[in-house]
């Protein structure tokens, strides 16, 4: 047993969503966005906190970006917010005057020599951050670092690049820094896994339009991530030096016969690929460990007649992790705005269209706010 064996009887973060403010904030104040997750009902806010935006070094902050983010925790909690759960994934590495420079996602081989400096860095990050902002009450430590875009090898050129499994070993090694880091400052933050990604290991899987989903790598690399952590090769054999609460991504989709994938509607096939995903944990004696589902949509394409039937979608897998997966704190919708302001990016994930100068609510999120039990005009 861990600090955090979840009570599945009351599960009070339950209604979640993913907000990255850096991103609209010039288009859309802070407090916009935190009066419509209040009329959402969302409790729990995974908040896009990126290391990159908010520090010099390892060890050095911006003020500005600081004071920011601080603004955006107290603007959440005035809104009934009770849980933030604070995300980061990025990481320095040195540059070739050895200064250190952010790394686009990139770490190099485990047996290689830059290896332990790069570690050293990455843990003296998270302790920084942990200690400036208190008022965090978890992070998740990284994310989709099974998937080639959010972890690939820096020194690729001499080495070749990263498995699933390769990808597995790193993601245990950083993660037992991220904790160390964090517990240096907060002992009782909430340590989120990094969330998975449901992607094998030869297929991209979801990313930006591609829907294509395989829920299996995420059980291979939860399987191997146990495997480290009870070998000992990796220092500690407990996995709560590692992480608090299981996360994954359940976006899903089925191939038809010629082969394209399309959305469809959660339903128990979906509840049983999750509960594989689960089965995990149990099988290595963690059974009852609490899970972050910390991104869950569909992408609408800017459609509304797809957004009209993504929202029953929603709704469905909303209603099936309160119904039939007891093991899920918080299923986190991805997400409540879109990405605004950089070029070329369509990601019709988000909830609130933005349109002349207004945030407009789609039919997704309204029907987020039924399964939350919200009330109050969107628009």
């Amino acid at each position: 047993g861990g600090r955090y064996k979840m009570a599945f009887t009351t599960r009070p973060y339950l209604n979640g969503i993913g907000y990255v403010p850096y991103y609209s904030k010039d288009l859309v104040p802070v407090e916009e966005a935190a009066e419509r997750i209040e009329r959402l009902n969302a409790k729990c806010v995974r908040l896009w906190h990126p290391f990159a935006t908010l520090m010099e070094a390892p060890d050095r902050l911006r003020s500005e970006a600081v004071d920011f983010f601080h603004g955006v925790y107290s603007t959440l909690r005035k809104h009934g917010v009770e849980q933030i759960i604070a995300l980061n994934h990025d990481w320095f590495l040195p540059d070739e005057t050895g200064r250190p420079h952010f790394a686009g996602f990139a770490v190099p081989h485990r047996d290689t020599e830059a290896f332990a400096p790069f570690l050293q860095w990455y843990e003296t990050m998270w302790r920084t951050q942990a200690r400036e902002f208190p008022e965090v009450d978890g992070w998740e430590t990284g994310n989709e670092m099974n998937h080639v875009p959010f972890l690939h090898a820096s020194d690729a050129k001499e080495h070749g690049d990263f498995t699933l499994l390769d990808r597995a070993d790193l993601c245990t090694e950083m993660m037992l820094c991220s904790a160390r880091g964090i517990r240096s400052s907060a002992p009782q933050s909430l340590i989120v896994m990094p969330g998975m990604a449901p992607i094998g290991g030869e297929r991209i899987g979801v990313f930006a339009n591609n829907v294509a989903v395989e829920y299996d790598g995420m059980v291979q690399t939860l399987r191997r991530i146990y495997e480290n952590i009870a070998s000992g090769k990796f220092g500690s054999t407990n996995p709560r030096d590692y992480f608090d609460a299981l996360c994954w991504h359940p976006y899903y989709a089925v191939q038809n016969d010629q082969g394209d994938w399309r959305y469809v509607c959660p339903d128990d096939a979906w509840v049983r690929l999750n509960n594989s995903v689960y089965a995990v944990a149990e099988e290595y004696g963690d059974a009852g460990i609490g899970c972050y589902l910390s991104e869950y949509g569909f992408n609408d394409n800017g459609d509304a007649q797809a957004d009209a039937q993504l929202a029953e979608y929603l709704a469905a897998g909303i209603r099936l992790a309160k119904e039939k997966m007891p093991y899920v704190q918080s299923i986190q919708v991805y997400r409540l705005l879109n990405i605004m302001d950089v070029p070329g990016v369509i990601d019709d994930y988000s909830l609130f269209d933005w349109k002349g100068g207004k945030l407009l609510a789609k039919k997704k999120a309204y029907a987020v706010q039924a399964c939350f039990g919200g009330s109050g005009s969107l628009d």
